[in-house]
């Protein structure tokens, strides 16, 4: 005759167990989940500004300074970090997704020429921006409302060609860049915050 086995289970134990699994669930998973995508979104806004010089030309580092990340929370439903451009880089939204871009409030847009100059962030300095030039004394009106051109010793100098809309191309693959960062770390960052996480709960 077989030999049976009893098996005796105590319910304090399985509680126990209980309130384990719940306080994983509802600290250290979301701990672990939130600083992965942190991390992950660190690496991607580092590796979208290592490229901005193979797609943009860079005076120096300070348009680096337009790319930002906003850390995830582990409070937030769904839990989520974000890569962007901050708004005072917005110009650099139509580079990367393309489109028709519309003046604002106005009937033109200005679009700069050769002797506008840049700030080391890629923004137009203020003395080369419409407004300025359009209060300045040396103002050519516009023929037809086509150019914004001023005289200059030598001769006359076009800043800005006026039109009514402008067709963007695409030409900065941020939305790839930060995919691939995605895909090749953030395993990486979950496995170590996970352990992480783990020692923190036996701690």
């Amino acid at each position: 005759m077989a030999r049976s086995f009893g098996l005796r289970i105590d319910a304090r134990e399985v509680d126990r167990f209980k309130k384990t699994l719940k306080a994983w669930a509802t600290d250290q998973l979301p701990f672990a989940t939130a600083a992965a995508l942190t991390d992950t979104a660190r690496a991607a806004r580092a590796h979208v500004q290592d490229g901005l010089a193979e797609h943009f030309k860079l005076r120096n580092q300070g348009l680096r300074n337009a790319i930002a990340y906003r850390a995830a929370n582990k409070r937030d439903n769904p839990i989520a970090a974000v890569v962007g451009v901050r708004p005072w880089a917005s110009f650099l939204v139509l580079q990367a997704l393309g489109g028709r871009k519309l003046p604002k409030g106005g009937h033109r847009i200005a679009v700069p020429q050769a002797a506008v100059k840049r700030t080391a962030s890629g923004r137009v300095r203020k003395p080369d921006q419409p407004r300025t030039l359009r209060e300045d004394d040396h103002l050519i009106v516009p023929l037809l409302g086509k150019t914004i051109a001023l005289r200059r010793k030598g001769g006359v100098v076009t800043y800005y060609v006026l039109v009514r809309s402008a067709n963007i191309e695409p030409r900065w693959p941020f939305e790839r860049e930060v995919r691939d960062t995605v895909e090749a770390r953030l395993g990486e960052f979950f496995n170590r915050r996970l352990a992480e996480a783990l020692r923190t709960a036996r701690g």
